[in-house]
């Protein structure tokens, strides 16, 4: 459940359902903003994978301090991560960092300091790449992707022509298959003369069973 303030841009913290506790958090695009500790307190444990749309520009200090989170899919909008925004996060695997975000905070001078601080701590990080993950909680099955302009499906990968574009919006949420599905995304450039459909694969193919 979100709790946010008032006007109900910003998110003031997520706290979790205890008859159903949620692995995966999409936050909707009337968010524009969230607060310290959102996902760093007690009542979200549990919370696998958040998803943050692109109205969300900025993480604030200890955002995800502590959290239980695996995977963030961040906004291609992001332009600022601040100090001990991730601090031990355990469990965090894969986030996307835009080129233009910064890291810390900022000094009077305009230089940025603690960038270290941002995922200090942080054991399971990996390399900030394109990805994509998926969560199934036995009733739907919830994906999510960064680092690239949309994702394809089919349920014959070795058929290009067989793949259509299911979401452009970073998740995309299913129903248990009955065959199995696969699911890449792809990055949509310039075409040339080895890329005529102007398409690029920017993660591996991730494979769903029934």
């Amino acid at each position: 459940m979100l709790s946010t303030t008032k006007n109900g841009t910003e998110l003031f913290r997520f706290i979790q359902n205890k008859n159903k506790p949620e692995r995966v958090v999409i936050i909707p695009d009337t968010i524009k903003t969230l607060s310290g500790y959102a996902f760093s307190n007690p009542d979200a444990r549990g919370v696998k994978m958040v998803y943050l749309p692109d109205t969300i520009t900025e993480i604030p200090p200890r955002c995800f301090w502590g959290s239980t989170v695996s995977f963030v899919r961040t906004s291609p909008k992001l332009r600022m991560i601040y100090e001990y925004a991730f601090e031990r996060c355990d469990n965090l695997q894969k986030i996307y960092v835009p080129p233009e975000c910064k890291l810390g905070i900022k000094r009077y001078d305009g230089t940025y300091i603690n960038g270290d601080t941002v995922f200090r701590n942080c054991s399971s990080l990996r390399k900030f790449s394109p990805w994509v993950e998926y969560h199934d909680d036995g009733e739907q099955i919830t994906i999510l992707w960064q680092g690239a302009d949309e994702l394809q499906e089919t349920d014959n990968p070795k058929d290009f022509k067989s793949y259509k574009t299911v979401s452009d919006k970073g998740y995309y949420i299913l129903k248990r298959p009955t065959v199995p599905m696969y699911y890449r995304i792809m990055e949509r450039i310039t075409p040339t003369a080895r890329c005529k459909d102007g398409l690029i694969q920017r993660a591996p193919t991730l494979k769903i069973m029934p």
